[in-house]
């Protein structure tokens, strides 16, 4: 797929559900129902069938490996620069799960696929790994360490990845594709019928859920952003090198990383009493950037 024609039909789903929130057609309620219907169902289908066509697992292993360094890097510079910029906890609670979160799944994948096509679908479900282990464990932990305040539960939180559905589908996929046993094509095709309504879905709820208010502070957000743009991705970028990624799987690596903040930090913030506003300005400011900032990226490698 050409990428300039693959970025313009994500403008235009992200648009179309902008529109659609503004008509009253869907609420913000809707949209999270679907996001609970597309991580929940589509996406773990997306997985699934995804792992089952794959043909090479050669170099993936190093996918939600660096994606893990990523995370934890990041989470220790934005610890130290929101120390220098001397926010308060709830501002560093969002500073920080926006900083190391990144969107690679809602956003990720749609971009993948505009970029490399269905090989860059199947690389970044890999890394999507990562954030299922991250989410639940590392923003879970800070989240509440700089909101309701630490209660480090390990087994609690190794539970909620290995039942987390698109980690179960993951694993699935991965067995039926090593063992070589077949599944009946009828199967396959309702798998991957639902799996393909995915992207469309996810796109039509970020428009649906991107509010447009001006920013309390842009120099934070600024500084966010400089960590998803530029820090994050040099890091993937180092590692991805010193391992031996080449080609494709060494751009998904890098962009992925180079996503920006994960819609999912939304309700971190607003369960753990964290500064929402900043969270919401820097998922929707930055998302915006992404647009412009992801091409940059993806020109330099």
């Amino acid at each position: 797929m050409n990428v300039l024609a693959g970025f313009a039909g994500i403008l235009a789903l992200i648009a179309l559900g902008k529109v659609i929130q503004l008509k009253g057609i869907l609420n913000e309620d809707a949209a999270k129902q679907i996001n609970i219907f597309v991580l929940m169902v589509t996406l773990p289908a997306l997985s699934f069938i995804s792992m089952y066509n794959i043909e090479s697992f050669d170099g993936l292993q190093w996918l939600p490996v660096g994606g893990i360094l990523v995370g934890v890097l990041v989470t220790i510079l934005a610890l130290g620069a929101s120390k220098i910029m001397k926010l308060n906890k709830p501002q560093t609670g969002s500073f920080v799960i926006t900083s190391f979160l990144p969107n690679v799944g809602f956003l990720g994948l749609p971009i993948m696929f505009a970029f490399f096509g269905q090989p860059g679908v199947e690389a970044a479900i890999v890394y999507i790994i990562s954030f299922n282990i991250l989410s639940p464990t590392l923003a879970n932990y800070v989240s509440e360490c700089y909101g309701v305040g630490c209660s480090l539960k390990p087994k609690e939180f190794i539970k909620n990845v290995l039942l987390f559905p698109l980690f179960i589908a993951f694993i699935f996929g991965i067995f039926f594709n090593l063992s070589s046993i077949a599944l009946p094509g009828i199967v396959l095709a309702i798998i991957g019928d639902v799996g393909s309504i995915t992207i469309p879905l996810i796109l039509i709820s970020i428009g649906v859920l991107l509010k447009m208010e001006r920013a309390d502070s842009f120099k934070v957000v600024g500084v966010i952003g400089l960590m998803r743009f530029v820090v994050a991705p040099i890091i993937a970028y180092v590692f991805g090198v010193a391992v031996g990624l080449s080609g494709i799987l060494l751009a998904v690596i890098v962009l992925e990383s180079a996503m920006p903040p994960a819609i999912a930090n939304l309700s971190y913030s607003i369960e753990r009493k964290l500064d929402v506003k900043l969270t919401l300005d820097a998922i929707f400011y930055l998302t915006l950037a992404s647009m412009v900032a992801l091409p940059i990226i993806a020109w330099l490698l």
